[in-house]
């Protein structure tokens, strides 16, 4: 969560952890949800919103999902991040069993990172 936190910060919006409204985070009026992701990049797996988040992207015009991968290298400079705007969430989300669950795929994927590892 610092992490995005930080991230926030630094694009100049004033961000406030939240987590029970939701989302995870407020920043200068976006809502944001935050996933991790243990390995680098966004692998084949989905990002799950389960549904009172879901319910809370749809009722507001500047949700946002956020994605962070490579958490399990526990160094912050080999984080990366995707973001996905609220018509991303939709274009590539679909119920699954009560939550819903957004997968990208593999050639858009890029599209979406902001934040990339040192390689």
């Amino acid at each position: 969560m610092n992490f995005v936190l930080e991230y926030e910060k630094a694009q100049g919006r004033t961000p406030r952890e939240v987590s029970r409204e939701g989302c995870d985070v407020i920043s200068s009026g976006r809502k944001i949800e935050v996933k991790g992701k243990g390995a680098p990049g966004w692998d084949d797996g989905g990002a799950r919103l389960a549904p009172q988040v879901f319910d809370v992207m749809k009722r507001s015009s500047r949700f946002f999902l956020y994605v962070v991968a490579n958490i399990d290298s526990d160094d912050p400079s080999d984080y990366e991040l995707f973001i996905l705007h609220k018509k991303d969430i939709l274009r590539h989300g679909v119920q699954w069993r009560g939550p819903w669950v957004v997968r990208v795929p593999k050639r858009e994927r890029d599209r979406y990172r902001v934040c990339r590892r040192e390689e």
